[in-house]
């Protein structure tokens, strides 16, 4: 099943995802996400860089390339209750919204995933995260923690990161991040703030720098997956 995005460039990408009814279902998403009156280009911005981010982490994770319909989903609506509830405890409006809308049913995985975007991380003393089997955790754990960076990277909410290259060594994992502008030092100062998650889960220093010498082959790469 493909599904397509028309992304902050302009051009419409298209995802694979694994289920017969994606388009459907990602279609509730965006509305669900429009009748919140979602921020539309921040959305867009941190969807596409938590895809690459989730593409290149893949190696070090057990899940597959199914994991990134969540991702998607997800990433549309973390940010849903910026209007109703602020920006302090938005946060937690994709726990609450999501099961009691006519529009949308999300299980608890993916509400979860939204909701660890930001502040807490994920808890066993949280009910509905301890409700989880181990896998579910990991999954819910891996997809938020890529979440919080890619939110972390737009921080201006100005689209100032073209595209992410995640370099995976031994002792670290250093994201190089390709900017149209001379000074991202926001962005990457919010990134590293928010990757708490994912240094605890790969047990690895987390490194975010500023490389504008990131090839076009690699960007090349990126943008078939789309």
């Amino acid at each position: 099943m493909l599904i397509y995005l028309k992304l902050n460039n302009g051009q419409s990408h298209r995802r694979n995802l694994p289920y017969s009814s994606t388009t459907s279902f990602f279609n509730e998403v965006l509305l669900l996400a429009r009748t919140c009156h979602y921020e539309e280009v921040h959305t867009k911005q941190g969807t596409r860089l938590a895809l690459q981010i989730f593409d290149q982490l893949l190696e070090l994770s057990n899940f597959k390339k199914k994991e990134n319909f969540f991702l998607l989903c997800t990433a549309y609506l973390y940010d849903i209750g910026v209007q109703t509830e602020g920006t302090k405890a938005h946060h937690k409006t994709a726990l609450h919204i999501t099961p009691s809308t006519p529009i949308l049913q999300f299980d608890s995985k993916e509400r979860l995933i939204a909701r660890y975007h930001r502040k807490a991380l994920p808890s066993n003393n949280h009910s509905h995260f301890a409700a989880l089997d181990d896998q579910e955790k990991k999954m819910v754990a891996l997809l938020a923690a890529i979440l919080r960076v890619a939110d972390g990277l737009d921080y201006c909410h100005e689209n100032n990161i073209e595209w992410v290259k995640v370099s995976l060594h031994k002792h670290k994992i250093v994201f190089k991040c390709k900017s149209r502008r001379k000074n991202i030092d926001e962005e990457l100062s919010s990134a590293a703030r928010k990757s708490d998650l994912v240094k605890k889960i790969f047990s690895r220093k987390i490194v975010f720098i500023k490389d504008q010498k990131i090839p076009s082959p690699f960007c090349e790469k990126i943008i078939s997956n789309f």
